[in-house]
């Protein structure tokens, strides 16, 4: 049960975190317009940054996928996806508490980072004496 749960997180989270960023890496002006409806022709100037944004949370999710089939990777893995994922929803609680105009566009990739960093607790506390035998 405890294995499926993991096989099945990895997967899930590793899965929804590469697809939901790839748009942003590939094409990253077309992708804020469609999927975050937030139009960056007059601000071109960070389109590098947020390409950078899709390609690193995409290598997240390829690594979450590779920690899926390798447990090794599973520690490393989580540590660091938890750790951009809460960054993501504490900046996005922030600007719902000042700023809802901008929150309305990152609605659904707060649920979701917030989903998977709820995941990635209950995987923690699940295989927590799996956790300190591994280094």
């Amino acid at each position: 049960m405890k294995e499926k749960f993991n096989k099945i997180y990895f997967w899930t989270a590793g899965i929804v975190t590469a697809l939901g960023a790839l748009p942003l890496m590939i094409m990253p002006l077309k992708a804020t317009k469609s999927v975050l409806v937030i139009d960056l022709t007059s601000q071109l100037d960070i389109i590098p940054l947020v390409a950078h944004w899709g390609i690193m949370v995409t290598g997240i999710g390829i690594f979450l996928c590779a920690a899926a089939m390798v447990q090794k990777l599973r520690k490393a893995a989580i540590i660091y996806s938890t750790l951009e994922k809460s960054y993501m929803v504490s900046i996005l609680i922030y600007f719902m508490m000042t700023n809802s105009k901008i929150s309305d566009h990152y609605l659904l990739i707060f649920v979701v980072d917030s989903l998977i960093v709820i995941g990635a607790i209950f995987y923690y506390f699940l295989n927590k004496e799996e956790n300190k035998n591994i280094t």
